[in-house]
């Protein structure tokens, strides 16, 4: 997993809120494909 992403679901777990930057990335996350 991508370092930089996987530092913002720390952040985001940590906080139980959804980062700021999470709009920005979720385009990101939407293109590659899972599992």
């Amino acid at each position: 997993m991508d370092g930089a992403l996987s530092d913002v679901l720390t952040v985001w777990d940590t906080t139980g809120e959804e980062p700021l930057v999470f709009p920005l990335i979720r385009p990101t996350l939407e293109r590659v494909p899972t599992g």
